[in-house]
């Protein structure tokens, strides 16, 4: 077993843990090893909602595009007649 893994009660609480961090309760230690555990899933689902948002924004795109040749060819603005 790795020495600073053990509970040793002469030892301040703040003991030093891999990487030069400070664990200050096991809240935060169970934090520190979710970020570790869950860093490269959450790096895949930031590349997936990214993609999802690129996707939305061309879809967007493509709608208003679509809008606009549709008002040039029926001579029609967001639904009303164009006055020339």
């Amino acid at each position: 077993m790795d020495a600073q893994w053990v509970f040793d009660s002469s030892q301040p609480r703040e003991e030093l843990f891999g990487m030069g961090m400070r664990i200050r309760s096991v809240g935060a230690a169970l934090r520190f090893a979710e970020s570790v555990l869950l860093a490269p899933g959450q790096q895949h689902a930031r590349r997936n909602a990214w993609a999802a948002v690129c996707e939305d924004r061309r879809y967007a795109a493509d709608r208003r595009h679509d809008a606009v040749a549709t008002a040039e060819t029926t001579g029609t603005a967001g639904g009303r007649a164009l006055h020339r």
